[in-house]
């Protein structure tokens, strides 16, 4: 079969509308990434069009650059491990 007529035969794409509401806020589909696993995006830009997901969770965000929790930042305890983990936030990074 020739490269013609495979195009000939490639059924039209159909647009889909996976819009969801979360909360009262649309999102253009429910593709989301983990909070704590993705960072804010960019990355994994070489691999994932950010843009093209629903959203990015984050734990938490700020308006101003921060330095992050200093080490350590995980510590063992006769209860389990406690972690303040505390993302830094680089400058020019803006999640507003």
């Amino acid at each position: 079969m020739s490269t013609t007529d495979r195009k000939a035969r490639k059924k039209p794409r159909i647009k889909l509308d996976l819009r969801v509401n979360l909360g009262g806020m649309i999102l253009e589909n429910p593709i989301t990434v983990a909070s704590g696993t993705f960072g804010y995006g960019m990355e994994y830009e070489p691999y994932v069009d950010v843009a093209s997901l629903g959203a990015v969770i984050v734990k938490g965000t700020t308006l101003e650059p921060r330095a992050g929790t200093p080490p350590p930042r995980i510590c063992e305890t006769p209860s389990g491990m406690l972690n303040a983990i505390g993302l830094e936030k680089p400058q020019g990074n803006s999640n507003r």
